[in-house]
This record gives C-alpha cells, structure tokens and sequence, in this order.
C-alpha cells in the first residue's frame, strides 16, 4: 500500500513527493498559455493570469479597482474628446482602425438665429 509507506519515509523524501504532487497537479490544471507562475524573493509562488485568461472570465467577475479606475479615465477621456469635436482614431483588438468624429448637432450660433449643424 502505498499510502502507508509514505508515513514511514523521511520528512526529506515527504517533502520532495509533496512538491511533485502539486507540480503535477499545476501541469494538469492549468494552462500554461494562459498564465504565468510568478515567484517572490521569499519563495511564495502565484499563477497570474494572462490578460487573454482575464479577457476569457465572464464580464460579471469582481474587477481589481486598478481595472475599473482604467476604464472610468478611458470613458471620460474619450467622451470628452467626442464633445470637443476632435477627431479620434480607435483601433480594435483585431487591427481594425475605425475613425469617430465629433458629434455633430443642430444649434445657432450668436450671429445668427437659423438653425444650422454645429460641431459640439
């Protein structure tokens, strides 16, 4: 049996089988393309998602506030520019450059009162 051999082995060989579980256990769970283990200066190791792993999750997952900091400046950034007017070039995950213009909206300007297009 080999369960109870392993009680009767040295704390050493205990170890280096323990170690060897969860290595195999890691290889067998865990994609490696799809995330990296990262271990600190005190030897504790982490497995760190790749941005595609995180992309993956379901949209519903709790963000990390850093995620959700980024995407409030980069909503505010862009709607700003919109209502300036400013042209501004998106490129999409795939390559694909779209050009968005400012929004253009029907008012008068102080020299006239006929309702003409002006770039808000």
């Amino acid at each position: 049996n080999v369960s109870g051999a392993y009680s009767h082995l040295s704390e050493d060989v205990q170890f280096e089988i323990s170690a060897l579980a969860m290595k195999l256990q890691g290889l067998m769970t865990i994609d490696p393309k799809k995330s990296t283990t990262v271990t600190s200066v005190g030897g504790y190791s982490v497995t760190k998602p790749s941005t595609s792993l995180i992309a993956s999750q379901s949209k519903k997952r709790l963000a990390p506030k850093h995620e959700l900091q980024r995407k409030a400046t980069s909503k505010k950034l862009n709607q700003s520019i919109q209502r300036m007017g400013i042209k501004q070039v998106v490129e999409t995950a795939s390559g694909v450059e779209i050009e968005a213009n400012g929004k253009n909206k029907a008012g008068s300007c102080s020299m006239c009162k006929g309702p003409h297009k002006v770039t808000a």
